[in-house]
């Protein structure tokens, strides 16, 4: 993981570079989520990473209506 970047910070200064390392690091944690559910998991394991890829795609959704 990057370093940390609040979103309230980049918001309303409108800097394309922090926005892009917030958006990158959700889509990242996002295709991890995806490659651990690819490789097989426990009926358990994969209801938390289920549960999990669910927050990350609300968090992509939720930052491209922030930073539009």
């Amino acid at each position: 993981m990057s370093e940390f970047i609040s979103v309230a910070d980049v918001c309303p200064t409108g800097f394309a570079r922090e926005q892009k390392e917030v958006r990158d690091e959700v889509a990242e944690i996002a295709f991890r989520l995806r490659r651990e559910m690819d490789r097989g998991l426990t009926p358990d394991e994969m209801k938390v990473v289920r549960e999990e890829a669910e927050a990350a795609q609300a968090a992509e959704e939720i930052l491209s209506r922030i930073f539009e």
